[in-house]
């Protein structure tokens, strides 16, 4: 099944590439890019008759595309953990070098490829904590803590201060057979 599905997307992966050059329009507004994108889409639909098969390869495309961004997405994990202990050798070998340089007695160290110099910095202690310090000296992030206020809201019969509920979104959900 699948491979009928995907032999009839070529035309889909050719509508793909005019949405994303669309999208990639910096002289059109979103609401542009948006309908613009429809307009492609519905005329990609009635270029054939039978356009249910054709919502299906639609369907079965943006789900190799959504497991393809969920394969991406491991690698990024990989990566970052990669990246995290390529820079943890990196801070280690700097240790060592730091250390030997300090037993040494040496400050500076001219070399053939590099200069290596120790420096110094103070580094800031708070002496009460953040939420003491003045507002000028503050970051602060505040979150709406979504779950809680749908549950107010629902307590109170829909009559709650803080929010309301919106107009209702619809989602398509895909399942492969």
């Amino acid at each position: 099944m699948t491979d009928n599905l995907w032999n009839k997307t070529q035309d889909l992966i050719d509508l793909e590439e005019a949405i994303a050059q669309l999208q990639g329009n910096e002289e059109l507004t979103i609401e542009e890019k948006d309908q613009l994108s429809q307009q492609l889409f519905n005329e990609w639909l009635e270029k054939e008759r039978d356009w249910e098969v054709k919502l299906e390869s639609a369907a079965y495309a943006a789900k190799c595309l959504e497991k393809e961004a969920m394969a991406i997405e491991s690698m990024i994990k990989e990566l970052k953990i990669r990246h995290d202990s390529k820079l943890n050798s990196a801070q280690k070998l700097k240790h060592y070098i730091l250390l030997a340089m300090q037993a040494r007695g040496q400050s500076k160290i001219q070399g053939k490829y590099s200069t290596i110099y120790q420096q110094t910095r103070n580094p800031l202690i708070l002496n009460v904590p953040p939420e003491e310090l003045p507002q000028q000296y503050q970051r602060v992030k505040v979150e709406a803590k979504i779950n809680d206020l749908k549950q107010a809201l629902k307590e109170n019969n829909n009559n709650f201060p803080y929010c309301r509920w919106g107009e209702p979104e619809t989602s398509l959900v895909i399942r492969i057979k």
